[in-house]
């Protein structure tokens, strides 16, 4: 459930937001994280993961799209 909440949502919105996005001529999104995503808390796994998923999802994503 973590992991849905945490980082399904970034798909989400960039799935089907970027397209609506680009066909406006730009946008933002803003994915907040936490300190978490870096260095993980003893007995939260789960949370620490959902938000390094974030940080590596942005890696990933936004150079595909075209955003420097």
């Amino acid at each position: 459930m973590m992991m849905n909440v945490g980082s399904m949502y970034m798909y989400l919105m960039a799935h089907l937001g970027i397209p609506e996005m680009k066909k406006r001529g730009g946008g933002s999104i803003l994915d907040i994280a936490s300190v978490r995503g870096y260095e993980c808390q003893r007995g939260v796994p789960a949370y620490s993961a959902s938000k390094g998923a974030i940080y590596n999802v942005d890696g990933g994503l936004l150079p595909g799209i075209g955003v420097q």
